[in-house]
């Protein structure tokens, strides 16, 4: 076997290995938020069903897997073992049509930002860097309009649009110098 037939077989090994670890804590990551108490009060918000931490792994995902096919393959995988550990309870009752849609969101979201975070990996995209952080900066004007009214807590939205705009000008700035 010559030494770049051998580096490319460990390559994909190593990303195989990869995407597994990133599965494991796709899923590890969904038991936890499945874990998150849920408000006693029906105008409060709940922590776990806020958009951007759940594609911040499936983009980590595209990031990490050097290999082009895999990158977004591995992002859904990541962003379906995320969603699988949240309905792990579901998943063991048998009742798999009631998550159906949330699995099918995963896969599409999954990919999509499995490729991003390849992109960014391969050349500091700045539409990468919007596309990871937008879901952090804008969810609260989408749960508005949706609902009518801004859910409580008001400090959880304003972190997480504070934290999404922080790693936007961080990725920005990355971005500007490569």
């Amino acid at each position: 076997m010559s030494e770049t037939t051998t580096t490319r077989s460990a390559s994909v090994v190593n990303a195989v290995v990869l995407t597994v670890l990133l599965v494991l804590a796709g899923f590890l990551f969904g038991k936890a938020m499945a874990h998150i108490p849920t408000p006693q009060h029906r105008f409060e918000f709940w922590v776990s069903n806020l958009a951007a931490p759940w594609i911040v792994l499936p983009f980590l995902a595209g990031y990490a897997v050097p290999r082009r096919v895999l990158a977004p393959a591995a992002g859904a995988l990541t962003c379906i073992a995320s969603i699988s550990g949240f309905y792990w309870q579901v998943i063991q009752d048998g009742v798999l049509v009631s998550i159906a849609k949330w699995v099918l969101l995963a896969t599409v979201a999954g990919a999509l930002y499995g490729y991003a975070g390849r992109a960014w990996r391969l050349r500091r995209s700045r539409v990468a860097a919007i596309a990871l952080t937008a879901p952090a900066i804008l969810e609260f004007l989408l749960w508005t309009v949706r609902d009518g009214t801004l859910p409580q807590p008001y400090i959880m939205w304003l972190a997480e649009a504070g934290v999404g705009v922080l790693v936007l000008l961080a990725m920005l700035r990355a971005a500007g110098r490569s």
